[in-house]
């Protein structure tokens, strides 16, 4: 018997009909689930996108609402410059829900406390989320005004004796004490107390409340800058026909581009100043019993109208007296031999190399005393124009002039501004956007 062929079996076409259609529908899932999971993720990006950006946008509004805030306080609190550390961060405050901190920072020097004249930087970093923006002005006092004892031609912290008629102008003698007459000085007077045996030619005010006196802020800054001329350098501890300005300095140690010097006075020695043209602040330490002595026929000017003209910090029973010339002669070239603007030294802008020329006999600008142990005297004829301000007891013994300069209590020296009269206000064109974490 032959055997019998098996047949072979095919898939039915059904089957395989039905198998397509489900990877059909697998792979139809896979698309949808993949473009469903795009979509989400997009959504989200978006959604990311667009919380950042309003965070961004929320950060710089509060950033600009940080500085509006600090100019504020600035011109509200008579304290903000000795209340805030230089660049250090003040805050965080909320302002619509962004944290925002605030910083000041001097520009000039790194020491917001030292001047109120100064100009600030104030920066005002906003966080939002993870969005950081930071903000910064340059503000600038807008109105400054000098201290009261600016407006005199002469203020005393303690006792002034009045033994000369002298003539004052454009301000009053003034003392925080007792003024002590015994002449006939026309001037206006301003005191605590008065006590005279001569006549006034003008009003007096007793009663008067104390005038603030400046601190060392002049004395602090300038020391940083200045050039100490060596006592050594000094023949005989006198200054004697000599040009002292930031272009010229034969003394010792060579000029100083401020025209700032130093100098020194040993104890029981004495500094003279005479028959010299000086364009320059000098800053005078007088050491126990130590003596300066301005006398006969000098030109002294500041080196800018940023800065006093002479200031002096003095030991135990130090003095100093302040004169002019006996003759009110004018400072001579020829009589001198001097050439006084020689090249780098200009007067009015004029150099030359001759000696034909003659300058006023004059002390321009702020003197300040900063120690009640110096006792201060006005003798020989001074002419000065300006003010001078003593801590301790000062006398007038001469028939001086002084006149007060209303320009410095319009435009004070540094180190001698009314703090409580400054208000800050930003400088137009300094506005900027910083980078990220600046300052605070």
């Amino acid at each position: 018997m032959s055997p019998t062929p098996k047949r072979q079996l095919r898939p039915s076409r059904r089957a395989t009909r039905r198998g397509s259609i489900y990877v059909l529908v697998l792979l139809v899932s896979m698309i949808v689930m993949v473009a469903g999971l795009g979509a989400i993720m997009l959504s989200r990006a978006n959604i990311r996108s667009t919380v950042a950006t309003r965070d961004w946008s929320r950060a710089g509004v509060a950033a600009r609402g940080g500085i509006e805030y600090a100019l504020a306080v600035m011109n509200t609190s008579g304290t903000w410059r000795s209340d805030a550390g230089n660049a250090a961060p003040m805050g965080p405050m909320t302002v619509d829900g962004a944290a925002v901190s605030v910083a000041l920072v001097d520009e000039a020097d790194a020491d917001l406390a030292n001047d109120p004249s100064q100009p600030v930087r104030v920066y005002a970093a906003a966080r939002v989320g993870s969005a950081r923006r930071t903000y910064s002005v340059l503000a600038a006092p807008a109105s400054t005004t000098g201290m009261d004892v600016l407006r005199c031609a002469l203020h005393t912290g303690g006792t002034l004796t009045v033994s000369g008629n002298a003539l004052v102008s454009g301000g009053p003698l003034s003392s925080n004490s007792n003024i002590s007459n015994s002449a006939t000085p026309t001037s206006d007077v301003e005191t605590n107390t008065l006590s005279s045996s001569g006549f006034i030619n003008g009003w007096v005010r007793t009663g008067m409340a104390a005038k603030k006196m400046p601190g060392d802020t002049a004395w602090t800054a300038l020391a940083a800058v200045a050039t100490t001329i060596p006592w050594g350098s000094i023949p005989g501890g006198t200054i004697d026909r000599q040009t002292l300005t930031a272009g010229t300095n034969a003394i010792g140690n060579g000029p100083n581009a401020s025209g700032v010097y130093a100098i020194g006075v040993p104890a029981l020695s004495t500094l003279t100043i005479r028959r010299s043209r000086i364009q320059a602040t000098l800053l005078v330490t007088l050491a126990a019993s130590a003596k300066l002595v301005v006398q006969d026929e000098n030109l002294w000017d500041p080196p800018s109208a940023a800065s006093p003209t002479l200031l002096v910090k003095g030991g135990l029973l130090s003095s100093a007296t302040i004169g002019g010339s006996t003759t009110n002669a004018a400072l001579s070239e020829a009589t001198t031999g001097t050439n006084y603007n020689p090249a780098n030294a200009p007067y009015n802008g004029v150099v030359d190399s001759d000696t034909l020329d003659a300058y006023p006999c004059e002390l321009h600008g702020v003197i300040h005393f900063l120690d009640s142990n110096t006792a201060v005297t006005i003798a020989s004829n001074l002419k000065m124009v300006g003010s001078v301000i003593v801590a301790g007891n000062a006398t007038i013994n001469t028939a001086a002039t002084l006149t007060a300069n209303p320009t410095l209590l319009s435009s004070p020296p540094t180190g001698y501004s009314d703090a409580s009269t400054v208000k800050m206000a930003p400088v137009p064109g300094t506005y900027r956007w910083e980078v990220a974490d600046a300052n605070p």
